[in-house]
């Protein structure tokens, strides 16, 4: 059994080096990782040389002279992975020395079996009850359709699985909560382990470099996907829904007012388009039963007693 690591580098370099450092120092040395230089800053592009990685045969090195983005780096090069598993990742992420071991114990103890892996990346996660196994059809999949995070960090996923159901990046964009929705469509069994493998460093007052309107865009799509589906009884629908308020209202302003916090007029902006938008494709949003299930209570204290302006959002996102 082994993981690859599909290691996305383009203009960040904050915490490249401590990020590449904490893989290759891993406890359980059965790992393949594959570095995508993806037409990387001078800075990344220094940092990287330094490690001298090209006599190391559990490293390859992909490099792009264009910028395409994490989407289409990370599809292309599943396609060139030889893991068993696979864990997309980048600088802000800050591996404990015993993540491959960890996880590589839980595969190979359950012969195998899951589709993918979920781990804490922070000692305030707001997970409970760990570990925890779920799956297709069990009595917690509803709440595992709620409370996962619409996010990669925190998750490796099974080759195999991937590449079967294909399920796929949509290209040039960063739309992870309709990768989870595909995984959560196919998967039949997870496995939620109780044990921090890592730690995710971001740089204070440092804008998001891709663009965070696709958040917006990506939860549009999901709500239509939705409510096409005829097949979902009430529960699972509003199950999914759960995400759509977390995305436009919280996730997508909590990162235009991490980015442009010292600008209000941008930042009242973003909340106002973000407000036109849930008023448009969902507005009863606040009636989503679903939303009492959410583990993670000041969130959907935030979006229940949402209001479109500055001064709430400061106050409650600060």
């Amino acid at each position: 059994m082994k993981i690859s690591i599909i290691y996305h580098v383009y203009k960040e370099h904050f915490n490249l080096n401590e990020s590449i450092e904490s893989i290759l120092k891993q406890d359980n040395k059965n790992f393949e990782l594959i570095l995508i230089l993806d037409a990387p800053s001078d800075n990344a592009s220094d940092i990287i040389e330094k490690f001298d990685l090209f006599k190391d045969k559990r490293i390859k090195i992909i490099k792009f002279m264009e910028n395409f983005g994490r989407s289409f780096t990370y599809n292309f090069a599943l396609d060139k992975a030889k893991g068993d598993y696979v864990y997309f990742t980048e600088s802000k992420v800050i591996l404990e020395p015993n993540f491959i071991g960890e996880l590589l114990d839980v595969i190979k103890s359950n012969n195998n079996k899951y589709d993918y892996i979920n781990f804490l990346v922070s000692n305030n996660d707001s997970l409970t009850n760990l570990p925890y196994e779920v799956g297709a059809g069990f009595d917690n999949e509803l709440d595992n359709i709620v409370n996962i995070k619409l996010t990669l960090k925190d998750k490796i996923f099974k080759r195999k699985f991937l590449i079967d159901n294909k399920i796929e990046f949509a290209q040039y964009k960063n739309f992870h909560s309709l990768y989870i929705y595909n995984v959560l469509e196919n998967y039949k069994y997870a496995f939620y382990l109780d044990k921090q493998l890592a730690n995710w460093k971001r740089e204070l007052k440092k804008g998001y470099e891709y663009n965070l309107y696709n958040i917006l865009e990506s939860a549009e799509m999901l709500c239509e996907i939705l409510m096409k589906k005829n097949e979902y009884d009430e529960d699972r629908i509003n199950a999914y829904l759960t995400w759509i308020p977390i995305c436009i209202l919280y996730e997508f302003v909590k990162k235009m007012y991490s980015s442009y916090h010292n600008n209000e007029k941008i930042v009242t902006k973003a909340i106002e388009n973000a407000a036109d938008l849930i008023d448009r494709i969902y507005p009863n949003y606040k009636k989503n039963p679903k939303l009492e299930i959410l583990n993670r209570k000041l969130i959907s204290k935030y979006i229940l007693e949402f209001k479109r302006n500055f001064s709430y959002v400061r106050k409650n996102l600060k």
